[in-house]
């Protein structure tokens, strides 16, 4: 048995980085959770179910359609340097993401690359593409088809295997490598988010869901299948998470992550978490960051609490652009709607009191008593016709002096058709009605009709009275319109009955049909 290439460069990266205190020594897998965005890592990576950046690329493909607008995405950090053997060990993230439709109602998708390399010995690297939908604007549903690949570079150890029994080395290239250096496999991520409500939201995801092996040469070597379940308690200036994740690799591993951040308003801000778990793994971790309109910078360090000593940490860095124009803030949004409904309601509030106005004043004018300018000239139009009865009376007087040929009865018809002109004529001054001048008028033209008398002055009056008794139908049917559109308004029932009664006393006596307004008036009684 041998002690091969890959497994010394895996057992010394991975106990450099998790736990170099555990004996005996372990068997590490590929592709094991490393932190992807200074965000997330200043957390202590209870990400899950919050994340809504293009971050979600890696921590969980739903959170896709928490992107609303495009955005690219670049992390970098340097694993705990200071290390005694001087590794250089880098994470590299790269990633886009890009809602689809308006507003992202067809889904959002999106494409990454990730990679960790010990430069020249060994370098893990995934290609990811991801599409992401959400049902019913609660349930998002994400998944990310990558590629796996793995590479182990050259060096003493690789040209020269060591016999693990005597711990000579053999002088012979490790036969593991010799059909080749690099493994790759297909790879599958799924994800999900729950929003309970506007303030909490839940996570649940499984990397490398299918366990791809990237065993070298027929050796097995799968990704670790990796689950997340979070929970999460947002605020408009900042959220808060609670994240456990487990996966097998030398054994069943399992990590709690407790973070939070707060934003404010010059666009700073901070965050901090604290993660344990398995492999004597304990860190705390803290951040912050800084954003405008379409950048943000992200900064964290992950300090660990106990195994690895004497370094500096994981400095990590993360650099997020944001394309096209941003949407408005939900709530801000709901604000500024609520904002606009309210002056909508006054402008409309204040129009409708001016319409109203209006209305009433319209409605008023039609049903005031007459004014003197009317009375005026009823009263010429009936004087009018008494002096033309009185004129017909001296002419009928003139004739008989001279031709005496007009009898004592002629004279009698005439006498009393200028009487009834006459008190035609007082009745008007007093303000008669259309409907009782109409009848006054007929009766005088029933009595004198072929009398002898000259009827063309009744004649022309009562044609008169029909074209009043046409406005005035006119104007009974303009002012219940007016009544209508008032009480849509919201008119009192008192508004409505003072309307009511103005509009029947104006127009009953005119021998209009008024019935429409006095069963309105029977229903308000």
């Amino acid at each position: 048995m041998k002690f091969t290439a890959e497994f010394k460069f895996k057992t010394s990266l991975f106990l450099a980085l998790l736990s170099p205190l555990l004996s005996p020594l372990p068997s590490f897998a590929s592709f094991e959770p490393l932190p992807v965005g200074a965000r997330a890592a200043g957390m202590g990576e209870a990400y899950s179910a919050i994340v809504d950046d293009v971050y979600s690329l890696y921590y969980n493909p739903a959170g896709v359609l928490q992107v609303n607008r495009p955005e690219i995405g670049s992390y970098y950090s340097q694993l705990y340097p200071g290390l005694t053997d001087n590794s250089q060990i880098s994470r590299l993230f790269l990633g886009y993401c890009q809602p689809l439709g308006k507003d992202g109602k067809k889904g959002a998708m999106g494409a990454n690359y990730i990679s960790m390399e010990l430069p020249g010995l060994y370098k893990e690297e995934s290609f990811g593409l991801t599409w992401g939908y959400d049902v019913r604007h609660r349930w998002n549903f994400g998944g990310t088809l990558k590629m796996l690949r793995k590479s182990i570079g050259t060096d003493e150890y690789t040209a020269n295997a060591i016999n693990p029994i005597s711990g000579n080395a053999t002088g012979t290239a490790d036969p593991l490598l010799a059909a080749g250096r690099s493994a790759s496999a297909l790879g599958i991520d799924l994800g999900f988010q729950y929003r309970l409500n506007q303030s909490y939201a839940m996570g649940l995801v499984a990397r490398n869901a299918n366990n791809p092996d990237v065993g070298l040469n027929g050796s097995k070597d799968k990704a670790p299948l990796t689950i997340n379940a979070a929970l999460a308690r947002r605020w408009r200036s900042g959220s808060l998470g609670l994240e456990i994740m487990k996966w097998d690799s030398a054994g069943s591993n399992l990590r709690y992550s407790l973070g939070g951040e707060r934003w404010f308003k010059n666009g700073f801000g901070i965050r901090a978490g604290v993660s344990n778990g398995s492999r004597s793994y304990s860190a705390l971790s803290f951040g912050a960051s800084y954003k405008i309109d379409a950048f943000q910078l992200d900064y964290a360090s992950l300090l660990p609490l106990q195994g690895i000593t004497g370094t500096l940490g994981i400095q990590q860095v993360s650099l997020t652009l944001r394309l096209g124009k941003p949407p408005a803030d939900p709530i801000e949004k709901q604000l500024i709607k609520e904002k606009e409904g309210r002056i909508r309601a006054e402008t409309e509030a204040r129009y409708a009191k001016a319409e109203a106005d209006r209305l009433k004043k319209q409605l008023y004018a039609l049903t005031e008593a007459k004014t003197q300018a009317e009375r005026l000239s009823e009263q010429k139009a009936a004087e009018q016709a008494l002096k033309e009865a009185q004129e017909l009376e001296d002419r009928a007087a003139k004739e008989k002096t001279s031709t005496d040929k007009l009898n004592s009865q002629t004279q009698s018809i005439y006498t009393r058709y200028t009487a009834a002109l006459a008190d035609y004529n007082s009745k008007v001054t007093q303000g008669m009605g259309l409907e009782e001048k109409r009848r006054t008028l007929e009766k005088i033209l029933a009595d004198f009709t072929g009398k002898g008398v000259d009827l063309g002055t009744v004649q022309r009056e009562i044609k008169n009275l029909k074209g009043e008794e046409s406005k005035a139908k006119k104007d009974f049917d303009l002012s219940m319109n007016f009544y209508r559109r008032l009480v849509d308004q919201g008119a009192s029932a008192d508004e409505r009955r003072g309307m009511l009664e103005r509009i029947i006393q104006k127009y009953k006596g005119s021998g209009i049909n008024v019935s429409a307004a006095e069963e309105e008036m029977k229903l308000l009684k």
